[in-house]
């Protein structure tokens, strides 16, 4: 008897146990090959698992049948699910908010949700090498173009596929070139030629300055030569220099933007219309093509607008065009910020962070408000450049139809009780709406009734 087995029998002995243990003869690592030996079937072998807890330092011991594998997260309550990514897979998959599913189709979401999860992790833990490619994956996101991977899989796939790095080719040494310089070049010349020439190395005739036989004579250095290689001294330590300087700059920044970014310690959780696969900060990203119209419409927001006139429906007042006072209507953002207190009222600390990305830099909102006769929550901040609807959150809520004709697009809201909303196009390309427009067309119309009350003859 073996000394493990006999220590295993008297631990049995003294718990009590009537077992009597075999020992085999054959390999038994596996439970398959228990089941050979023992002339059994899988599931009848117990196998074991013993793992030590991170805090308490104690041993658990996981035992199953020998077919199964031990899930050990899933033993110990560990769920693979995030509630917003839950909501997001419910609404793309039956357009409806998890709580409003039957069962079984919760059990298919949460399914799913958990791969997802877990190729996310995946991702999430991966290499330095694979920064740009989630950087992209981001990106492409916020765009409303999601090309996260399903699978865990699809994520291994993906990740092996932008592992492939490029095979360098050694560069082949110049230093031969230079050496072989100095080496006297013992092919023939043609002597018929060379014999009324001049060798500038020896001033006498006959021979070439690569066949020079006169050793002790020297080439004298040139001029040019010198100074190039002065200059090329002085451009390699400038850029050693340089080098120096940026590295410190690129160090202060890296600091700058580790002070200044959401912590991953800060709980966010963002709405599901905008999921953004990271659950320690909502992030948003304005596009590269708004933020080069908005400068465009920088340009021209401190320029009046052309006198009063009247072609179709689109009007013009002369005041001028206040970035802070219109409302911009894009298509492509999904959620509202605003800037200008007099359009909001109830601002209150979001319970969310919004970190707002765009060519610009970077902005950090910590408060939400409400719009009047709007019912989704807005995003406010009294430092952004101007205020912006997003075109997905306000069809929710109101109809909106676009004429080409006059360019603009009509949000309609006569049913409910309220004035239309017209946004016009600007030479910019944007789209936007100035509140004031409204307020002048109605003095406009009270004093028309004005004067014709005045004109009727008593």
């Amino acid at each position: 008897m073996s000394k493990s087995l006999k220590r295993v029998t008297e631990a049995l002995s003294e718990a009590g146990l009537k077992i009597a243990p075999l020992e085999m003869s054959a390999e038994t690592r596996t439970a398959q090959q228990a089941a050979d030996a023992a002339e059994c079937e899988v599931d009848q072998i117990a196998k074991s698992v013993i793992l030590a807890g991170a805090q308490s330092g104690k041993a658990i011991l996981f035992i199953t049948a020998g077919s199964n594998t031990v899930d050990v997260a899933k033993a110990i309550g560990v769920t693979y699910e995030h509630p917003v990514l839950m909501e997001y897979v419910s609404q793309e998959l039956h357009q409806e908010t998890f709580d409003a599913l039957t069962a079984p189709e919760q059990a298919a979401v949460r399914a799913d949700t958990e791969e997802r999860y877990l190729s996310y992790v995946l991702l999430r833990q991966s290499g330095k090498q694979h920064t740009k490619l989630k950087t992209n994956l981001q990106d492409k996101f916020t765009t409303g173009d999601n090309r996260y991977p399903k699978t865990r899989q699809q994520a291994l796939h993906l990740l092996d596929k932008h592992s492939k790095t490029a095979v360098v080719r050694p560069v082949q040494s110049e230093g031969s070139s230079f050496a072989q310089a100095n080496q006297r070049n013992n092919d023939s010349y043609d002597k018929k030629y060379w014999k009324n020439k001049t060798c500038y190395n020896c001033k006498q005739k006959g021979h070439p300055a690569n066949h020079c036989p006169n050793d002790a004579v020297t080439t004298p250095k040139d001029d040019d030569e010198e100074s190039t290689a002065k200059s090329v001294s002085k451009l390699r330590k400038d850029l050693s220099k340089m080098s120096k300087k940026l590295n410190t700059v690129n160090t202060q920044l890296k600091e700058i933007r580790e002070d200044s970014d959401i912590s991953d310690s800060e709980e966010s959780i963002e709405g599901s219309q905008s999921f953004q696969l990271q659950f320690t900060t909502v992030e948003k990203k304005l596009n590269s093509n708004i933020d080069e119209k908005l400068r465009t419409l920088c340009k021209q927001s401190h320029e009046k607008t052309p006198p009063n006139r009247r072609s179709g429906t689109d009007e013009f007042f002369g005041h001028e065009l206040n970035l802070r006072k219109i409302i911009l209507l894009d298509n492509e953002s999904t959620m509202d910020l605003f800037c200008y207190a007099g359009y909001v009222q109830d601002m209150r600390k979001a319970d969310v962070n919004l970190r707002l990305k765009s060519n610009g830099g970077t902005m950090r909102v910590t408060q939400q408000a409400t719009v009047l006769g709007y019912e989704q929550p807005v995003w406010y901040d009294k430092n952004a450049i101007t205020n912006i609807i997003a075109l997905k959150n306000i069809i929710k809520q109101y109809r909106v139809t676009y004429d080409s004709n006059d360019k603009a697009f009509k949000v309609l809201r006569q049913a409910h009780g309220k004035p239309d909303m017209l946004f016009r196009m600007h030479p910019s390309g944007l789209h936007y709406y100035d509140p004031r427009d409204t307020f002048a067309s109605d003095c406009r119309q009270e004093q028309a009734r004005f004067h014709k009350k005045r004109s009727v003859p008593s």
